[in-house]
């Protein structure tokens, strides 16, 4: 039985990812949620809102970050360069 697996010589990829594009990125989808909450609230209190009242000025406190944190995630995928694995990533008698 032949396998079309090979092995590189101090192990698989030599880049480890993007770690700013993948923390705004989840901040993002975390966000989503706090968007959607936020919106059936105000969606709840009626229109027009009271704009002198706490519930209002909560939801547009949770709404305002999930667009920056889209933009920033879609600037750092374009922007930012992979960071090198570092050389002892994949050695056995490390475990620490």
């Amino acid at each position: 039985m032949k396998s079309d697996d090979q092995f590189v010589a101090g192990g698989g990829r030599p880049f480890a990812g993007r770690p700013m594009t993948r923390l705004f990125a989840i901040l993002s989808l975390f966000g989503l949620g706090c968007l959607i909450a936020a919106s059936v609230a105000l969606y709840r209190a009626g229109w027009p809102p009271d704009l002198f009242s706490g519930q209002f000025w909560l939801c547009v406190l949770l709404m305002v970050p999930e667009p920056v944190f889209i933009v920033l995630t879609v600037r750092f995928a374009f922007t930012e360069k992979s960071h090198p694995r570092p050389t002892d990533a994949h050695d056995i008698r490390k475990l620490y």
